[in-house]
């Protein structure tokens, strides 16, 4: 049997995973307009955006250090986003305050999720084909909290994200 994701018109669908965990997409949440409003909202420029250096352990111990070929924006009034691999100190993303927009679409995600969302992270990735495209992962590397709810909205290009939450269960932890 063949799957298809809905379209919009057709109702949201939810998709049980694994580890009790509940994966809802809904079509149309957003109209084109929408999209184009938001995407004006969040370009290099309206917002400020990071371009962080990270590094990641290699088998034999030692460490590669890289530039991100993405910028990053973490929207959140109440706390910092903890990133482990970057290469300096601090080594979070700094809060920086919800703009209305952001505050707006915060509202209506939690009303659709039927959970509070309190944060937003913004990757802005320049146009075509880069070396790392492949997969993007979000993962905390120690699990996610035990109610968590995680939003993912695209709305750049098309691209195949993979979400984990157990790393041990890949072998990675």
């Amino acid at each position: 049997v063949e799957r298809r994701l809905p379209v919009r018109g057709e109702p949201p669908l939810a998709i049980k995973l694994p580890w009790d965990t509940v994966a809802v997409v809904i079509p149309g949440f957003l109209s084109q307009a929408e999209v184009y409003k938001l995407q004006q909202a969040s370009l290099p420029g309206a917002l400020d955006y990071e371009q962080p250096r990270r590094q990641v352990r290699n088998p034999s111990g030692d460490f590669t250090q890289f530039n991100e070929h993405h910028k990053e924006a973490w929207l959140c009034d109440d706390f910092d986003h903890r990133d482990s691999r970057r290469v300096q100190p601090p080594r979070v993303h700094p809060g920086r305050p919800l703009l209305p927009w952001a505050r707006d679409l915060l509202d209506r995600a939690s009303r659709a999720a039927l959970a509070p969302l309190n944060a937003l992270m913004c990757r802005w990735e320049p146009a075509g084909v880069h070396l790392k495209d492949g997969p993007h992962t979000y993962a905390t590397h120690s699990g996610w909290g035990e109610e968590a709810v995680v939003g993912l909205m695209a709305v750049g290009a098309t691209r195949v994200y993979h979400i984990h939450g157990i790393p041990w269960f890949y072998g990675r932890g």
